[in-house]
Protein backbone atom coordinates (compact mmCIF):
# COMPACT_ATOMS: atom_id res chain seq x y z
CA UNK A 1 0.00 0.00 0.00
CA UNK A 2 3.00 2.37 0.84
CA UNK A 3 3.94 1.69 -2.81
CA UNK A 4 1.30 2.61 -4.31
CA UNK A 5 0.38 5.84 -1.74
CA UNK A 6 4.14 6.69 -3.55
CA UNK A 7 2.81 5.98 -6.91
CA UNK A 8 0.07 7.89 -6.84
CA UNK A 9 1.51 11.21 -5.32
CA UNK A 10 4.29 10.74 -7.70
CA UNK A 11 1.52 10.81 -10.68
CA UNK A 12 -0.55 13.31 -9.11
CA UNK A 13 2.63 15.64 -8.97
CA UNK A 14 3.29 14.96 -12.57
CA UNK A 15 0.33 16.81 -13.69
CA UNK A 16 2.28 20.06 -12.33
CA UNK A 17 5.52 19.75 -13.59
CA UNK A 18 7.05 20.52 -16.48
CA UNK A 19 5.89 19.19 -19.88
CA UNK A 20 9.19 17.45 -20.55
CA UNK A 21 8.94 15.84 -16.75
CA UNK A 22 5.70 14.92 -17.72
CA UNK A 23 6.33 13.12 -20.96
CA UNK A 24 9.45 11.22 -18.98
CA UNK A 25 6.47 10.27 -16.39
CA UNK A 26 4.64 8.56 -19.13
CA UNK A 27 7.03 7.34 -20.77
CA UNK A 28 8.44 5.66 -17.48
CA UNK A 29 4.85 4.29 -17.37
CA UNK A 30 5.15 3.03 -20.55
CA UNK A 31 8.19 1.11 -20.22
CA UNK A 32 7.03 -0.62 -17.27
CA UNK A 33 4.27 -1.77 -18.41
CA UNK A 34 5.82 -3.29 -21.77
CA UNK A 35 8.33 -4.76 -19.41
CA UNK A 36 5.68 -6.06 -17.36
CA UNK A 37 3.61 -7.30 -20.97
CA UNK A 38 7.09 -8.89 -22.15
CA UNK A 39 7.71 -10.83 -18.70
CA UNK A 40 3.99 -12.10 -18.56
CA UNK A 41 4.01 -13.11 -22.34
CA UNK A 42 5.30 -16.75 -21.47
CA UNK A 43 2.80 -17.68 -19.55
CA UNK A 44 -0.08 -16.56 -22.29
CA UNK A 45 2.29 -18.54 -24.86
CA UNK A 46 3.51 -21.34 -22.88
CA UNK A 47 0.76 -21.76 -20.78
CA UNK A 48 1.49 -23.61 -16.67
CA UNK A 49 3.42 -26.36 -18.19
CA UNK A 50 6.41 -23.54 -18.95
CA UNK A 51 5.60 -21.23 -16.26
CA UNK A 52 4.78 -23.36 -12.94
CA UNK A 53 8.07 -23.64 -12.30
CA UNK A 54 11.87 -23.69 -13.83
CA UNK A 55 14.61 -24.70 -11.91
CA UNK A 56 13.50 -24.94 -8.64
CA UNK A 57 10.89 -26.58 -7.82
CA UNK A 58 11.57 -27.07 -4.04
CA UNK A 59 11.08 -23.04 -3.16
CA UNK A 60 8.93 -22.34 -5.99
CA UNK A 61 6.21 -24.74 -4.33
CA UNK A 62 7.34 -23.77 -0.98
CA UNK A 63 6.80 -20.13 -1.32
CA UNK A 64 3.43 -21.16 -3.08
CA UNK A 65 2.61 -23.12 0.16
CA UNK A 66 3.39 -19.87 2.11
CA UNK A 67 1.55 -17.83 -0.02
CA UNK A 68 -1.60 -19.95 0.56
CA UNK A 69 -1.68 -20.34 4.16
CA UNK A 70 -0.64 -16.86 5.06
CA UNK A 71 -3.78 -15.55 3.24
CA UNK A 72 -5.73 -18.03 5.02
CA UNK A 73 -4.83 -18.99 8.51
CA UNK A 74 -3.27 -16.75 11.29
CA UNK A 75 0.42 -16.55 12.81
CA UNK A 76 -0.92 -17.75 15.93
CA UNK A 77 -2.63 -21.04 14.03
CA UNK A 78 0.42 -21.74 12.56
CA UNK A 79 2.88 -21.16 15.28
CA UNK A 80 0.23 -23.49 17.65
CA UNK A 81 -0.30 -26.52 15.34
CA UNK A 82 1.22 -25.72 11.71
CA UNK A 83 4.07 -27.66 12.10
CA UNK A 84 2.01 -31.17 13.11
CA UNK A 85 -0.71 -30.33 10.58
CA UNK A 86 -1.82 -33.12 8.19
CA UNK A 87 -1.46 -31.12 5.35
CA UNK A 88 1.98 -30.47 4.05
CA UNK A 89 1.97 -27.00 2.94
CA UNK A 90 1.14 -25.60 6.44
CA UNK A 91 3.42 -27.41 7.94
CA UNK A 92 6.04 -25.90 5.30
CA UNK A 93 4.27 -22.07 5.54
CA UNK A 94 4.65 -23.32 9.58
CA UNK A 95 7.98 -23.76 9.41
CA UNK A 96 9.02 -20.91 7.69
CA UNK A 97 7.38 -18.23 10.07
CA UNK A 98 11.02 -16.84 10.82
CA UNK A 99 12.76 -16.87 7.68
CA UNK A 100 11.79 -14.02 5.97
CA UNK A 101 8.02 -14.86 5.35
CA UNK A 102 7.63 -11.44 4.08
CA UNK A 103 7.21 -12.08 -0.07
CA UNK A 104 5.01 -14.78 0.92
CA UNK A 105 3.01 -12.09 2.95
CA UNK A 106 2.55 -10.13 0.24
CA UNK A 107 1.48 -11.92 -2.53
CA UNK A 108 -0.91 -13.61 0.41
CA UNK A 109 -2.56 -10.20 0.55
CA UNK A 110 -2.65 -9.24 -2.78
CA UNK A 111 -3.89 -12.73 -4.52
CA UNK A 112 -7.55 -12.67 -3.44
CA UNK A 113 -8.17 -9.56 -5.51
CA UNK A 114 -7.18 -10.91 -8.64
CA UNK A 115 -6.68 -14.77 -8.74
CA UNK A 116 -8.52 -17.70 -6.94
CA UNK A 117 -5.21 -19.67 -5.66
CA UNK A 118 -1.62 -18.97 -4.77
CA UNK A 119 -0.35 -21.24 -7.53
CA UNK A 120 -2.14 -18.69 -10.33
CA UNK A 121 -1.01 -15.99 -9.12
CA UNK A 122 3.06 -17.00 -8.85
CA UNK A 123 4.35 -16.13 -12.20
CA UNK A 124 2.27 -12.87 -12.25
CA UNK A 125 3.59 -12.01 -9.35
CA UNK A 126 7.13 -13.50 -10.40
CA UNK A 127 6.61 -10.80 -13.39
CA UNK A 128 5.88 -8.00 -11.29
CA UNK A 129 9.00 -8.22 -9.21
CA UNK A 130 11.07 -8.48 -12.46
CA UNK A 131 9.47 -5.60 -13.80
CA UNK A 132 10.65 -3.80 -11.10
CA UNK A 133 14.10 -4.11 -11.55
CA UNK A 134 13.66 -1.77 -13.92
CA UNK A 135 13.48 1.32 -11.88
CA UNK A 136 16.32 0.30 -9.36
CA UNK A 137 18.96 -0.03 -12.38
CA UNK A 138 17.69 3.00 -13.91
CA UNK A 139 17.57 5.31 -10.79
CA UNK A 140 21.36 4.05 -10.81
CA UNK A 141 22.68 4.83 -14.17
CA UNK A 142 21.53 8.10 -13.80
CA UNK A 143 22.16 9.23 -10.75
CA UNK A 144 25.94 7.68 -10.07
CA UNK A 145 26.89 7.73 -13.95
CA UNK A 146 24.58 10.83 -15.25
CA UNK A 147 23.21 8.00 -18.03
CA UNK A 148 20.64 10.06 -20.54
CA UNK A 149 16.82 8.96 -20.60
CA UNK A 150 17.12 6.97 -23.34
CA UNK A 151 20.41 5.35 -22.70
CA UNK A 152 19.54 4.90 -19.07
CA UNK A 153 16.12 3.26 -19.78
CA UNK A 154 17.58 1.23 -22.53
CA UNK A 155 20.42 -0.34 -20.16
CA UNK A 156 17.60 -0.83 -17.28
CA UNK A 157 14.98 -2.28 -19.83
CA UNK A 158 17.73 -4.90 -21.06
CA UNK A 159 18.65 -5.96 -17.18
CA UNK A 160 14.87 -6.34 -16.40
CA UNK A 161 14.31 -8.82 -19.17
CA UNK A 162 17.97 -10.20 -19.53
CA UNK A 163 19.60 -12.90 -18.37
CA UNK A 164 20.13 -12.16 -14.35
CA UNK A 165 16.79 -11.45 -13.51
CA UNK A 166 15.35 -14.27 -15.66
CA UNK A 167 18.08 -16.48 -13.83
CA UNK A 168 16.69 -16.00 -10.10
CA UNK A 169 13.91 -16.43 -11.88
CA UNK A 170 13.86 -19.83 -12.59
CA UNK A 171 16.09 -20.51 -9.97
CA UNK A 172 12.36 -19.31 -8.32
CA UNK A 173 14.31 -17.43 -5.84
CA UNK A 174 11.69 -15.00 -5.31
CA UNK A 175 13.22 -13.29 -2.62
CA UNK A 176 15.94 -12.90 -4.10
CA UNK A 177 14.43 -11.55 -7.10
CA UNK A 178 12.24 -8.83 -4.97
CA UNK A 179 15.06 -7.10 -3.59
CA UNK A 180 17.62 -6.92 -7.06
CA UNK A 181 15.77 -2.96 -7.73
CA UNK A 182 15.92 -2.72 -4.19
CA UNK A 183 19.79 -3.01 -3.26
CA UNK A 184 20.81 -1.27 -6.14
CA UNK A 185 18.76 1.66 -5.30
CA UNK A 186 20.52 1.42 -1.74
CA UNK A 187 24.21 1.27 -3.23
CA UNK A 188 22.95 5.08 -5.31
CA UNK A 189 21.35 6.88 -1.76
CA UNK A 190 24.82 5.36 0.04
CA UNK A 191 26.72 7.23 -3.14
CA UNK A 192 24.84 10.27 -3.08
CA UNK A 193 24.98 11.42 0.72
CA UNK A 194 29.00 10.05 0.24
CA UNK A 195 29.71 11.84 -3.04
CA UNK A 196 28.36 15.48 -1.36
CA UNK A 197 25.00 15.13 -4.23
CA UNK A 198 22.36 14.88 -1.55
CA UNK A 199 22.48 15.26 3.14
CA UNK A 200 20.01 14.12 5.28
CA UNK A 201 16.88 14.29 2.58
CA UNK A 202 18.17 10.98 2.09
CA UNK A 203 18.48 9.07 5.78
CA UNK A 204 14.67 8.30 5.10
CA UNK A 205 14.48 6.61 1.74
CA UNK A 206 18.00 4.83 2.65
CA UNK A 207 16.65 3.63 5.86
CA UNK A 208 13.33 2.05 4.11
CA UNK A 209 15.25 0.54 1.35
CA UNK A 210 17.53 -0.79 3.80
CA UNK A 211 14.91 -1.95 6.15
CA UNK A 212 13.18 -3.72 3.07
CA UNK A 213 15.75 -5.32 2.09
CA UNK A 214 16.49 -7.09 5.18
CA UNK A 215 12.79 -7.96 5.26
CA UNK A 216 12.53 -9.35 2.49
CA UNK A 217 15.71 -11.14 1.78
CA UNK A 218 18.05 -10.56 4.53
CA UNK A 219 21.30 -11.83 2.41
CA UNK A 220 21.20 -9.40 -0.10
CA UNK A 221 22.57 -7.36 2.97
CA UNK A 222 26.12 -9.15 2.75
CA UNK A 223 26.30 -7.50 -0.72
CA UNK A 224 24.85 -4.18 -0.28
CA UNK A 225 26.73 -3.59 2.65
CA UNK A 226 30.12 -4.47 1.16
CA UNK A 227 29.53 -2.26 -1.94
CA UNK A 228 28.37 0.52 0.34
CA UNK A 229 31.09 0.75 2.64
CA UNK A 230 33.34 0.21 -0.20
CA UNK A 231 31.80 3.48 -1.51
CA UNK A 232 31.87 5.58 1.86
CA UNK A 233 35.73 4.63 2.71
CA UNK A 234 36.23 6.02 -1.21
CA UNK A 235 34.73 8.87 -1.12
CA UNK A 236 35.48 9.98 2.48
CA UNK A 237 39.01 9.36 1.06
CA UNK A 238 38.62 11.39 -1.75
CA UNK A 239 36.45 14.17 -0.28
CA UNK A 240 37.16 14.71 2.69
CA UNK A 241 35.32 17.73 3.28
CA UNK A 242 32.25 16.95 5.70
CA UNK A 243 33.87 13.41 6.57
CA UNK A 244 32.26 13.03 9.64
CA UNK A 245 28.99 14.92 8.55
CA UNK A 246 28.19 12.53 6.06
CA UNK A 247 29.44 9.22 7.84
CA UNK A 248 26.83 10.07 10.39
CA UNK A 249 24.05 10.64 7.97
CA UNK A 250 24.48 6.85 6.50
CA UNK A 251 24.97 5.70 10.09
CA UNK A 252 21.84 7.10 11.12
CA UNK A 253 20.10 5.40 8.21
CA UNK A 254 21.34 2.08 8.97
CA UNK A 255 20.62 2.34 12.56
CA UNK A 256 16.82 3.71 11.60
CA UNK A 257 16.94 0.18 8.82
CA UNK A 258 17.62 -1.67 12.40
CA UNK A 259 15.07 -0.16 13.62
CA UNK A 260 12.24 -0.77 11.33
CA UNK A 261 13.36 -4.88 11.67
CA UNK A 262 12.91 -4.79 15.65
CA UNK A 263 8.95 -6.09 15.11
CA UNK A 264 10.62 -8.93 12.92
CA UNK A 265 14.13 -9.05 14.49
CA UNK A 266 13.79 -13.02 14.68
CA UNK A 267 12.72 -13.08 10.96
CA UNK A 268 15.25 -10.18 9.82
CA UNK A 269 18.21 -9.92 10.94
CA UNK A 270 18.23 -13.16 13.34
CA UNK A 271 17.60 -15.05 10.44
CA UNK A 272 20.81 -13.26 8.36
CA UNK A 273 23.21 -14.65 11.61
CA UNK A 274 21.88 -18.12 11.25
CA UNK A 275 22.51 -17.76 7.55
CA UNK A 276 25.56 -16.94 7.74
CA UNK A 277 26.28 -19.08 10.22
CA UNK A 278 25.77 -22.48 7.93
CA UNK A 279 28.48 -24.29 6.46
CA UNK A 280 29.17 -25.48 3.30
CA UNK A 281 25.81 -27.12 1.01
CA UNK A 282 26.43 -30.11 -0.86
CA UNK A 283 28.25 -29.83 -4.08
CA UNK A 284 25.43 -31.14 -6.24
CA UNK A 285 23.55 -27.57 -5.60
CA UNK A 286 26.26 -25.85 -7.56
CA UNK A 287 25.86 -28.68 -10.10
CA UNK A 288 21.93 -27.76 -10.06
CA UNK A 289 21.85 -24.37 -10.07
CA UNK A 290 25.49 -22.82 -11.89
CA UNK A 291 26.32 -25.73 -14.37
CA UNK A 292 25.87 -23.14 -16.70
CA UNK A 293 29.29 -21.51 -15.89
CA UNK A 294 31.07 -24.77 -17.18
CA UNK A 295 28.79 -24.36 -20.52
CA UNK A 296 27.05 -27.60 -19.22
CA UNK A 297 30.05 -30.18 -18.25
CA UNK A 298 31.10 -31.87 -15.66
CA UNK A 299 32.56 -29.87 -13.14
CA UNK A 300 34.02 -32.70 -11.98
CA UNK A 301 35.79 -34.14 -15.56
CA UNK A 302 39.70 -33.82 -15.84
CA UNK A 303 40.36 -31.04 -18.43
CA UNK A 304 43.73 -30.38 -20.50
CA UNK A 305 45.56 -26.50 -20.43
CA UNK A 306 42.98 -25.94 -23.28
CA UNK A 307 40.27 -26.96 -21.86
CA UNK A 308 41.23 -24.87 -18.57
CA UNK A 309 41.45 -21.72 -20.64
CA UNK A 310 37.67 -22.67 -22.27
CA UNK A 311 36.39 -23.46 -19.16
CA UNK A 312 37.91 -20.11 -17.50
CA UNK A 313 36.54 -18.28 -20.84
CA UNK A 314 33.18 -19.85 -20.10
CA UNK A 315 32.97 -18.58 -16.64
CA UNK A 316 33.56 -14.66 -17.46
CA UNK A 317 30.96 -15.41 -19.82
CA UNK A 318 28.45 -16.42 -17.21
CA UNK A 319 29.86 -14.15 -14.73
CA UNK A 320 28.66 -11.13 -17.44
CA UNK A 321 25.21 -13.13 -17.64
CA UNK A 322 25.89 -14.21 -21.22
CA UNK A 323 26.61 -17.80 -20.90
CA UNK A 324 24.80 -18.71 -23.84
CA UNK A 325 27.26 -17.45 -26.27
CA UNK A 326 29.39 -20.39 -25.61
CA UNK A 327 28.99 -23.19 -27.72
CA UNK A 328 27.52 -26.71 -26.86
CA UNK A 329 30.64 -28.98 -26.33
CA UNK A 330 31.74 -30.39 -29.74
CA UNK A 331 34.53 -31.89 -31.40
CA UNK A 332 34.59 -29.64 -34.41
CA UNK A 333 37.23 -27.38 -34.99
CA UNK A 334 35.12 -24.31 -34.87
CA UNK A 335 33.56 -24.97 -31.46
CA UNK A 336 36.41 -25.94 -30.00
CA UNK A 337 39.20 -23.14 -30.98
CA UNK A 338 37.32 -20.60 -32.76
CA UNK A 339 34.51 -19.56 -31.28
CA UNK A 340 36.31 -19.75 -27.74
CA UNK A 341 38.60 -17.13 -28.90
CA UNK A 342 36.07 -15.00 -29.95
CA UNK A 343 34.01 -14.80 -27.26
CA UNK A 344 37.53 -14.42 -25.17
CA UNK A 345 38.35 -11.27 -27.38
CA UNK A 346 34.95 -9.84 -26.65
CA UNK A 347 34.85 -10.39 -23.05
CA UNK A 348 38.39 -8.63 -23.01
CA UNK A 349 37.21 -5.60 -24.70
CA UNK A 350 33.97 -5.82 -22.35
CA UNK A 351 36.09 -5.69 -19.04
CA UNK A 352 38.95 -3.28 -20.73
CA UNK A 353 36.40 -0.81 -21.66
CA UNK A 354 35.06 -0.32 -19.17
CA UNK A 355 38.52 0.68 -17.51
CA UNK A 356 39.23 2.40 -20.26
CA UNK A 357 35.98 5.13 -19.88
CA UNK A 358 36.90 5.81 -16.49
CA UNK A 359 37.68 9.50 -17.06
CA UNK A 360 37.43 10.97 -13.04
CA UNK A 361 37.67 9.54 -9.35
CA UNK A 362 34.70 9.39 -8.77
CA UNK A 363 34.07 6.79 -11.42
CA UNK A 364 37.04 5.37 -10.62
CA UNK A 365 35.59 5.24 -7.23
CA UNK A 366 32.08 3.73 -8.27
CA UNK A 367 33.37 1.23 -10.38
CA UNK A 368 36.28 0.01 -7.24
CA UNK A 369 33.36 -0.09 -4.62
CA UNK A 370 31.22 -2.30 -7.04
CA UNK A 371 34.24 -4.83 -7.61
CA UNK A 372 34.32 -5.00 -4.35
CA UNK A 373 31.59 -7.63 -4.04
CA UNK A 374 33.78 -10.06 -5.70
CA UNK A 375 35.43 -10.90 -2.37
CA UNK A 376 32.58 -12.34 -0.86
CA UNK A 377 32.54 -15.35 -3.73
CA UNK A 378 35.79 -15.57 -3.89
CA UNK A 379 35.94 -16.55 0.27
CA UNK A 380 33.17 -19.01 -0.46
CA UNK A 381 34.89 -20.51 -3.07
CA UNK A 382 38.25 -20.55 -0.62
CA UNK A 383 35.57 -22.56 2.08
CA UNK A 384 34.35 -24.82 -0.81
CA UNK A 385 31.00 -23.62 -0.33
CA UNK A 386 30.41 -22.99 -4.42
CA UNK A 387 26.91 -22.65 -4.12
CA UNK A 388 26.74 -20.14 -1.90
CA UNK A 389 29.21 -18.26 -4.01
CA UNK A 390 27.22 -18.38 -7.12
CA UNK A 391 24.23 -17.02 -5.48
CA UNK A 392 26.59 -14.50 -3.74
CA UNK A 393 27.22 -13.33 -8.06
CA UNK A 394 23.92 -13.37 -8.60
CA UNK A 395 22.67 -11.07 -5.77
CA UNK A 396 25.68 -8.93 -6.93
CA UNK A 397 24.30 -8.93 -10.88
CA UNK A 398 23.12 -5.23 -10.92
CA UNK A 399 26.26 -4.14 -9.76
CA UNK A 400 28.02 -6.45 -12.56
CA UNK A 401 25.75 -5.39 -15.32
CA UNK A 402 25.81 -1.57 -14.18
CA UNK A 403 29.93 -1.46 -14.29
CA UNK A 404 29.87 -3.44 -17.91
CA UNK A 405 27.44 -1.06 -19.24
CA UNK A 406 29.04 2.26 -18.04
CA UNK A 407 30.60 3.02 -21.33
CA UNK A 408 26.83 3.09 -22.89
CA UNK A 409 25.85 5.16 -19.79
CA UNK A 410 28.76 7.42 -19.91
CA UNK A 411 28.35 8.27 -23.98
CA UNK A 412 31.53 6.80 -24.67
CA UNK A 413 30.93 6.42 -28.15
CA UNK A 414 34.13 5.49 -29.57
CA UNK A 415 34.86 2.43 -26.93
CA UNK A 416 30.82 1.61 -26.45
CA UNK A 417 30.40 -1.24 -28.51
CA UNK A 418 31.45 -4.25 -26.56
CA UNK A 419 28.80 -3.00 -23.95
CA UNK A 420 26.39 -1.89 -26.72
CA UNK A 421 26.81 -5.73 -27.48
CA UNK A 422 25.84 -6.88 -24.41
CA UNK A 423 22.94 -5.22 -23.49
CA UNK A 424 21.92 -6.63 -27.25
CA UNK A 425 22.69 -9.90 -25.85
CA UNK A 426 20.66 -9.53 -22.80
CA UNK A 427 17.52 -7.94 -24.74
CA UNK A 428 17.91 -10.97 -27.05
CA UNK A 429 17.76 -13.59 -24.33
CA UNK A 430 14.78 -12.01 -23.40
CA UNK A 431 12.94 -12.07 -26.28
CA UNK A 432 13.98 -15.41 -26.79
CA UNK A 433 12.21 -16.30 -23.70
CA UNK A 434 9.55 -16.23 -25.70
CA UNK A 435 10.19 -19.03 -28.36
CA UNK A 436 11.11 -21.27 -25.65
CA UNK A 437 7.99 -20.82 -24.06
CA UNK A 438 6.46 -22.49 -26.93
CA UNK A 439 8.19 -25.82 -26.82
CA UNK A 440 5.58 -27.98 -25.22
CA UNK A 441 7.47 -29.45 -22.54
CA UNK A 442 8.06 -26.56 -20.45
CA UNK A 443 11.69 -26.31 -20.55
CA UNK A 444 13.04 -22.59 -20.71
CA UNK A 445 16.73 -23.70 -21.71
CA UNK A 446 19.83 -25.89 -22.02
CA UNK A 447 23.90 -25.45 -21.54
CA UNK A 448 23.87 -25.83 -18.16
CA UNK A 449 20.93 -23.37 -17.32
CA UNK A 450 18.52 -24.80 -14.26
CA UNK A 451 16.13 -27.30 -14.93
CA UNK A 452 14.06 -30.01 -13.69
CA UNK A 453 13.15 -32.53 -16.82
CA UNK A 454 12.65 -35.70 -14.69
CA UNK A 455 9.75 -33.57 -13.00
CA UNK A 456 8.77 -30.97 -15.86
CA UNK A 457 8.72 -33.73 -18.79
CA UNK A 458 5.98 -36.58 -16.86
CA UNK A 459 3.57 -34.75 -15.41
CA UNK A 460 0.65 -32.17 -17.06
CA UNK A 461 1.37 -29.20 -14.85
CA UNK A 462 -1.27 -26.61 -16.54
CA UNK A 463 -3.68 -25.01 -13.86
CA UNK A 464 -5.88 -24.23 -16.76
CA UNK A 465 -6.96 -27.62 -17.21
CA UNK A 466 -6.51 -28.81 -13.69
CA UNK A 467 -9.35 -26.02 -13.28
CA UNK A 468 -11.65 -27.37 -15.78
CA UNK A 469 -11.16 -30.96 -14.61
CA UNK A 470 -11.80 -30.50 -11.08
CA UNK A 471 -15.07 -29.06 -12.10
CA UNK A 472 -18.21 -30.27 -10.04
CA UNK A 473 -15.69 -32.16 -7.64
CA UNK A 474 -16.85 -32.23 -4.27
CA UNK A 475 -14.34 -34.04 -2.40
CA UNK A 476 -10.70 -35.09 -3.92
CA UNK A 477 -8.50 -38.03 -3.13
CA UNK A 478 -5.12 -37.22 -4.07
CA UNK A 479 -2.83 -40.36 -4.71
CA UNK A 480 0.41 -39.17 -6.64
CA UNK A 481 3.94 -40.39 -5.95
CA UNK A 482 5.50 -36.94 -6.91
CA UNK A 483 5.89 -35.08 -3.59
CA UNK A 484 6.19 -31.62 -5.62
CA UNK A 485 2.25 -32.75 -7.49
CA UNK A 486 1.15 -33.33 -3.91
CA UNK A 487 2.32 -30.31 -2.50
CA UNK A 488 0.74 -27.50 -5.64
CA UNK A 489 -2.18 -29.72 -5.80
CA UNK A 490 -2.85 -29.09 -1.85
CA UNK A 491 -2.39 -25.72 -1.94
CA UNK A 492 -4.75 -25.47 -5.21
CA UNK A 493 -7.51 -27.59 -3.12
CA UNK A 494 -7.45 -25.28 -0.22
CA UNK A 495 -7.25 -22.08 -1.96
CA UNK A 496 -10.60 -23.14 -4.28
CA UNK A 497 -12.18 -24.56 -1.08
CA UNK A 498 -12.93 -28.17 -2.56
CA UNK A 499 -12.67 -31.09 0.06
CA UNK A 500 -9.56 -33.45 -0.33
CA UNK A 501 -7.61 -36.53 1.45
CA UNK A 502 -4.23 -37.82 0.92
CA UNK A 503 -4.76 -41.43 2.01
CA UNK A 504 -0.63 -41.82 1.06
CA UNK A 505 1.51 -41.04 4.16
CA UNK A 506 4.04 -38.59 2.75
CA UNK A 507 6.88 -36.74 4.45
CA UNK A 508 6.92 -33.00 5.28
CA UNK A 509 9.38 -31.86 2.75
CA UNK A 510 8.76 -33.48 -0.41
CA UNK A 511 11.68 -35.96 -0.16
CA UNK A 512 12.60 -35.21 3.17
CA UNK A 513 11.16 -34.31 7.07
CA UNK A 514 8.83 -35.86 9.24
CA UNK A 515 6.70 -38.37 8.26
CA UNK A 516 3.09 -37.23 7.70
CA UNK A 517 0.76 -40.39 8.08
CA UNK A 518 -1.58 -41.09 5.44
CA UNK A 519 -4.97 -39.78 6.14
CA UNK A 520 -8.02 -41.95 6.70
CA UNK A 521 -10.15 -42.39 3.99
CA UNK A 522 -14.03 -41.17 4.10
CA UNK A 523 -15.18 -43.48 0.71
CA UNK A 524 -16.99 -39.88 -0.01
CA UNK A 525 -14.64 -38.67 -2.37
CA UNK A 526 -16.38 -38.33 -5.76
CA UNK A 527 -12.75 -37.84 -7.88
CA UNK A 528 -9.39 -38.65 -7.89
CA UNK A 529 -6.11 -37.25 -9.27
CA UNK A 530 -3.84 -39.85 -9.82
CA UNK A 531 -0.72 -39.85 -12.26
CA UNK A 532 -0.77 -43.47 -13.49
CA UNK A 533 -2.07 -45.46 -16.25
CA UNK A 534 -4.56 -47.64 -14.51
CA UNK A 535 -5.33 -46.80 -10.71
CA UNK A 536 -7.19 -48.45 -8.58
CA UNK A 537 -9.20 -45.28 -7.22
CA UNK A 538 -12.73 -43.65 -6.12
CA UNK A 539 -15.07 -41.50 -8.19
CA UNK A 540 -14.04 -39.70 -11.27
CA UNK A 541 -10.04 -40.20 -12.54
CA UNK A 542 -8.34 -37.26 -13.20
CA UNK A 543 -5.03 -38.60 -14.10
CA UNK A 544 -2.24 -35.60 -14.49
CA UNK A 545 0.26 -37.96 -16.52
CA UNK A 546 1.47 -36.22 -19.62
CA UNK A 547 1.47 -39.23 -21.19
CA UNK A 548 -2.25 -39.68 -21.39
CA UNK A 549 -3.04 -36.17 -22.37
CA UNK A 550 -5.55 -37.35 -24.68
CA UNK A 551 -7.43 -38.95 -22.30
CA UNK A 552 -6.80 -37.62 -19.07
CA UNK A 553 -10.39 -37.80 -17.39
CA UNK A 554 -12.94 -41.02 -16.88
CA UNK A 555 -16.13 -41.36 -16.37
CA UNK A 556 -17.26 -42.57 -13.56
Amino acid sequence: MALLALAVCGLISGFFAASSDRIWLATLFLAGLSVGTICLAPLWIGGWQFALFQGNPTDQFNYISMASAYGSHSYADLFATGSSSDFTYLRSAASQLHARPAVAIMLASLRPAFFATAAEASYPYLALLQTLTLFGILFAVRNIFGAGRAIGLLIAVAFAIGFFSQYVEDINAWAELSTLGLTTACVTLVYLISSGTVGAAAIVPLALTGGGILYLYPESTTICAAVSLALVIGFLLVHPAERALRAGYIATAAGAALLICLPAWNSTVMFLTRQLALGPVPFEWFVAYDRFYFSGTDPHAAISVAGLLRKLVNAVAGLSGVYFIFPLPSDGITNRVFWPLLDAAFLASLFGATLCAIDRKATAVVLAAFACWAAIPVYLILESNLWAAGKAVSIASPFIFIALTYPIAAAKRAIAIPAAVLVALHLGFGAQRLVAASNSDGIRAAGGYPEVPTLKTPIDWRLERWSADLAGCARVAVLTKYPHLERVLETVLQDTGVASEFPIARLSDFYAGDPVPGQTVTGNADCSIVDTPAPAAPGRIINLSRSLAEARVSSD
